[in-house]
C-alpha cells in the first residue's frame, strides 16, 4: 500500500540558512505525519487504511499539491 506525502525538497534553497530551515521543517513535517500514522485504529480494511493514508497526507500543513488530491 502506498501513499503520497510530497513534502517540498528542502535541498532546492540556495542560500545555506534557508536549506538548513527547510530540513528542520521537513522533518516536523514527517514527525507530524508519522504521529497520525501511528495513531490509526489497529484493524482497518485497506480501503479505510488507504483514504486515512491519503486523509493524512492531503490534510496535514505544508502538503504539496500532488498530496492534497486525495483518491479512494
Amino acid at each position: 500500500m502506498a501513499a503520497h506525502w510530497g513534502i517540498e525538497d528542502p535541498s532546492a534553497a540556495a542560500d545555506p540558512s534557508a536549506r538548513k530551515a527547510g530540513f528542520v521543517e521537513a522533518y516536523r513535517q514527517l514527525e507530524v505525519w508519522i504521529d497520525a500514522l501511528v495513531a490509526l485504529p489497529a484493524g482497518l480494511s485497506n480501503k479505510d487504511m488507504k483514504q486515512a493514508l491519503n486523509r493524512i497526507g492531503a490534510e496535514s500543513e505544508g502538503a504539496t499539491e500532488t498530496a492534497k488530491v486525495v483518491s479512494d
